[in-house]
């Protein structure tokens, strides 16, 4: 990961993870989260907040697009970037809860349409468990893509993904390829096209009805307009590694899943479990999430999302079920 990227991730999640203690007690805080949207002057943002479970309250600042002054409401969707692999996450996991998948069998067993070429390295150490925590040790690739744009299949084969160290035994973020190779890999045992297959079983499962993997305005929800540097306009880049990065919502839909998450957080699951060699400067990496820990001891689920012209957050803590998004349109 950039540095650069590294520090914009740092400096949202300290102003996140700050904000959480007040910010999840209810409207009574509300002049804290106006005076942290008006210090850092995004073009639009909105912000969602979720006590015991339910979500009481979301807040909209700023316009969705300026030129137009079209103001953000609770129907305008933004681009939450990583969050998306949080999703995958999610999708995965069930999937290995009915049996269709092992976290710990090499991806190799699923697949027929693309494959990890020969290396020096183990190419069977590469499983879900390694890709989910960042431990894969697969090589990094772009999303520079025209139309008309490949598959998933096609995309792997077109970056060169190949093996740049032993797998499982190094942490290093995986800003698209690890999570495209779970979208694959998904595709290929669901055996439809992974943006279909999450859209019925997740997105729909949980009432999430204005998101989708669009890079457009859908039915009565607008996309917002992304805005670089100082307030620059700029075009939304389409990802092929959806898995990775390409889910588009709201911030009371995301909430949803956000309670979703604490919903599963409950159940017989390894999602939220620390694994083996992933713990970081940015938390201790479980199966697409991160824990951190709080000065008073608490401990929080979060992920950030940001790319040029967006950015994202949301945290949890399973134990109050309590926990906040943010969505923006802005650097």
């Amino acid at each position: 990961m950039k540095c650069k990227k590294v520090k914009r991730i740092i400096i949202g999640l300290l102003a996140v993870t700050s904000a959480f203690s007040l910010a999840a007690c209810g409207s009574g805080n509300q002049d804290y989260m106006d005076h942290t949207v008006a210090k850092y002057h995004p073009q639009g943002a909105s912000v969602a907040i979720i006590e015991n479970g339910q979500i009481t309250e979301v807040k909209n600042y700023g316009k969705a697009n300026v030129e137009k002054n079209t103001p953000v409401t609770d129907k305008t969707t933004f681009k939450v970037a990583s969050i998306s692999k949080v999703v995958t996450a999610y999708t995965v996991m069930h999937l290995v809860d009915e049996g269709k998948l092992d976290l710990d069998k090499p991806i190799a067993t699923y697949l027929t349409r693309w494959q990890l070429p020969p290396s020096t390295y183990d190419n069977d150490k590469v499983t879900l468990r390694t890709l989910l925590s960042h431990t894969s040790g697969v090589s990094g690739s772009d999303e520079k893509y025209t139309k008309p744009y490949p598959d998933i299949a096609t995309a792997l084969n077109e970056k060169n993904i190949h093996l740049i160290r032993e797998p499982g035994e190094v942490f290093k973020y995986s800003e698209f390829s690890g999570l495209g190779i779970c979208q694959l890999v998904v595709e290929e045992v669901v055996g439809e096209r992974f943006e279909d297959y999450v859209t019925q079983n997740v997105f729909q499962k949980l009432g999430m009805n204005d998101t989708s993997y669009s890079d457009e305005s859908t039915g009565d929800c607008t996309l917002a307009t992304p805005y670089a540097g100082f307030g620059e306009p700029i075009a939304v880049t389409h990802y092929v590694m959806a898995g990775a990065a390409g889910v588009t919502t709201t911030s009371s839909d995301l909430a949803k899943f956000v309670i979703a998450l604490m919903d599963y957080y409950n159940t017989d699951t390894e999602m939220f479990q620390v694994q083996k060699n992933a713990q970081t400067d940015l938390g201790a990496c479980c199966l697409g999430i991160f824990l951190q820990s709080l000065a008073d001891g608490g401990r929080i689920y979060e992920h950030n999302g940001t790319f040029t012209g967006w950015n994202a957050q949301f945290v949890f803590e399973p134990d109050s079920r309590n926990g906040m998004v943010l969505v923006t349109n802005s650097d």
